[in-house]
């Protein structure tokens, strides 16, 4: 408990026993900025412990792990930020109830990850961001551009949540255009799609016809960024940008998520993670089945046929850097093995002949953090 007018710096991990109760903003995890302290709820009760984010200041703390049944409070502006890593502790069968409050934050410096939560579970909603630097090359970042994103909660339709249901929050979401139902703007040419192997010889684009539909989906999406959604005309200039999904996460209990891939076609996959995930794992523990191994991302330094990105494609055979020929840019740089897939970030893979798939365990997960949108 702290009192009225105390106060707690927290630079280390500060473990909870039982509950926490202090006024809003009583404990401070931050310093220049980023978020340094971390919570442990280490509990040996039965009961769950109760915490209200709103105790930090800015409902913010960096890694954030379970150790005992916790239940995060429903009130609006009492929800917990998480800027580095949700974990569980060493026991098994401790549960999170969200309360629908969790955010997992995402910044130029820094996306939160959900670790290895084999033996536990989530229990309610959570928000999970991805930020794209997107703005002007003088402060560092790349323009307008596609970013081929995955898409790590479900429950929510694209409108709910990358069209911010339809309001101008600044810094997040982004103008959605197509034709069909729920678009903020009616153009010819889709800004959201899709892709399906089983057009023509190689596979295409499709764009989404409802904005109204739901966001989960395994193949990931190909959206056009512009910034965030004050960003409405072709001339306004493109700024930063944090997209955001609030629903279930997938989780240990659910079905493992399998992406088949037609004999000879490439399909698009989504990290079905909100952490990022191994490609040396997968590949030398035979969830690539039938597979080349190599994966194909998009990189959206790339100046490409347009200047609004390209792809890389990252050579199994060489630990995953990209291949001879691809143009190096600091997301993917020459020479520099990229062996991990980033949350919210979608790839291709590609048949070795006949038909073969791609699937997922907790075990993919790694802790790795690189800003690559």
């Amino acid at each position: 408990i702290l009192q009225p007018g105390a106060s707690l710096t927290n630079r280390g991990t500060l473990q909870v026993s039982g509950g926490l109760y202090g006024a809003a903003g009583s404990i401070n995890n931050i310093q220049a900025g980023l978020a340094v302290g971390s919570i442990e709820m280490n509990g040996d009760c039965s009961t769950s412990q109760p915490l209200a984010g709103n105790v930090f200041v800015n409902n913010l703390v960096k890694d954030f792990k379970v150790s005992n049944d916790v239940t995060i409070s429903s009130v609006n502006g009492e929800q917990l930020n998480i800027e580095g890593t949700l974990s569980f502790g060493a026991v098994p069968g401790k549960t999170l109830f969200t309360g629908d409050n969790v955010n997992l934050k995402s910044t130029a410096n820094a996306t939160a990850n959900v670790a290895n939560m084999t033996g536990h579970s989530i229990s309610g909603k959570v928000t999970v961001e991805r930020y794209v630097n997107t703005g002007l090359p003088a402060d560092g970042r790349h323009p307008k551009s596609w970013q081929f994103l995955a898409t790590p909660a479900k429950n929510q339709s694209v409108f709910q949540s990358w069209q911010e249901s339809g309001a101008t929050p600044a810094g997040f979401g982004t103008i959605i255009t197509g034709t069909g139902s729920g678009f903020d703007i009616t153009t010819a040419q889709p800004s959201m799609k899709f892709f399906d192997p089983t057009i023509g010889a190689a596979g295409d684009w499709t764009g989404i016809s409802n904005t109204g539909n739901g966001i989960a989906d395994q193949r990931g999406y190909m959206v056009f960024v512009r910034g965030d959604r004050t960003v409405n005309t072709s001339s306004a200039p493109a700024n930063p940008t944090t997209l955001r999904i609030k629903g279930d996460l997938f989780q240990p209990n659910d079905a493992p998520p399998v992406t088949t891939v037609l004999a000879g076609k490439i399909a698009a996959v989504g990290n079905p993670y909100a952490s990022a995930i191994d490609l040396v794992y997968m590949k030398d523990n035979g969830l690539f089945v039938n597979l080349n191994n190599d994966v194909t991302v998009w990189d959206p330094l790339l100046y490409g046929s347009y200047g609004l990105g390209g792809y890389q494609t990252l050579s199994a055979a060489n630990n995953y850097e990209p291949t001879a020929g691809s143009t190096a840019t600091a997301y993917y740089p020459a020479g520099v093995p990229s062996p991990t897939i980033q949350s919210g970030q979608a790839f291709f893979v590609r048949s070795s002949g006949p038909a073969g798939s791609i699937s997922f365990t907790e075990a993919c997960k790694v802790n790795s953090n690189r800003l690559v949108n």
